[in-house]
């Protein structure tokens, strides 16, 4: 009984820490400035796409933007544009949310670079959202691919996660009431 309770602690401290780097907002939120910094603990060279994408709904929409230098900046974002009589936005169901749920569309910027172990890939990033109120089942996200070193979503639109503590409180508090009962059948 202690194995499986010391094993599901673990696994839960576990699975808050995995997603620490990514921030969450909630319904018109906004990440402010980030900094996002990579290093490459092997030569690399090849591609590297970072996007935002719409998990599927039509009620609000997100904005990625990105800062390389002064004089290098992109604004990407999930609105349809119009093109004649159709929308479109890039096909971004190759890529998944923290809770694994696959991209509809969205934009995606797609560079090459080269870089020696121990290179660092830096850039700010903002992520921003009119996703509204309470339609929150819909997970906007921004991510960041680099092929074989590094798959990482750098912002969500999500309900605010549950920190791993409250999940440990309410476990102990449900404990305690467990042992009240016994000791009430018990003295009955």
């Amino acid at each position: 009984m202690f194995r499986k309770l010391v094993l599901s602690i673990s696994l839960l401290l576990a699975s808050a820490a995995s997603q620490a780097a990514t921030e969450y907002v909630g319904a018109n939120g906004s990440t402010g400035v980030q900094l996002f910094s990579f290093t490459f603990d092997q030569d690399y060279s090849g591609l590297v796409a970072i996007g935002v994408s719409d998990e599927g709904d039509y009620f609000g929409n997100s904005y990625l933007n990105l800062v390389f230098s002064k004089t290098l900046a992109f604004a990407l974002d999930t609105i349809p544009h119009s093109d004649d009589q159709s929308n479109y936005k890039t096909d971004t169901s190759g890529f998944f949310n923290t809770q694994n749920e696959y991209g509809v569309e969205g934009e995606v910027l797609y560079f090459n670079i080269d870089k020696k172990a121990g290179d660092t890939l830096k850039f700010k990033w903002a992520f921003s959202t009119d996703e509204p109120g309470p339609l929150l089942e819909y997970n906007d996200f921004a991510f960041i691919y680099i092929p074989g070193m590094t798959y990482q979503v750098l912002a969500e639109v999500n309900a605010i996660p549950v920190p791993a503590a409250a999940w440990l409180f309410g476990s102990a508090l449900l404990g305690l009431v467990g042992v009240r009962r016994k000791r009430a059948a018990v003295a009955a």
